[in-house]
């Protein structure tokens, strides 16, 4: 029997792939939010990590992989991170494998949204 000591409270989604992970989040200033999460890949059961910022003019949302598979939202896509009732929510997002940050490219590696539950952060 495994138990989870930290619940999932929330989850990434690539294509068809949903990631359930558990955030701890953060606010480092006024209307700003962070959330770092973990868990397992359902499939290969590597270790994921997933960030999320919700900052004001710079959001972002990244998932690394395994130590090396690194996802990230697309940098020509207007990205809209949300928090509302201590829900952090992110829809429409095109995720890239690989980002170049100084091109701006990736391979594509589909579409997706973030949902992440932070209670009482």
């Amino acid at each position: 029997v495994v138990v989870d000591v930290v619940p999932d409270n929330g989850w990434i989604q690539v294509g068809g792939l949903t990631l359930d992970l558990a955030f701890t989040c953060f606010a480092p200033g006024a209307g700003d939010v962070v959330a770092v999460g973990v868990g397992e890949h359902p499939v290969s059961g590597q270790e994921v990590k997933a960030l999320v910022q919700g900052f004001l003019g710079r959001p972002y949302v990244g998932v690394m992989v395994g130590g090396q598979v690194i996802l990230e939202a697309a940098l020509d896509d207007p990205l809209e991170v949300y928090l509302h009732d201590d829900k952090i929510t992110a829809g429409a997002v095109r995720w890239q494998e690989g980002l170049d940050l100084e091109s701006g490219q990736g391979e594509p590696a589909g579409f997706g949204a973030v949902f992440v539950d932070c209670p009482g952060y």
